[in-house]
């Protein structure tokens, strides 16, 4: 394993920490502003969406 894999892979670790902590503030400023239980529907709506879009996504694939 040479240099270039292990840039790489330092680069897709800073930008999975970079990403996680986006995502911290955000919900973080959610529970903030809206409160517990809004910012946790808003998290079920946006995770159920994601949901829905994959499930459409392999459905179209499937149906071939």
């Amino acid at each position: 394993m040479g240099g270039k894999f292990w840039l790489g892979v330092i680069g897709v670790t800073i930008a999975c920490a970079i990403a996680g902590f986006v995502l911290f503030i955000l919900i973080a400023e959610a529970w903030y502003r809206w409160g517990f239980l809004a910012m946790f529907l808003a998290i079920a709506a946006l995770a159920l969406l994601g949901g829905w879009l994959v499930d459409r996504r392999n459905a179209k694939r499937e149906a071939y």
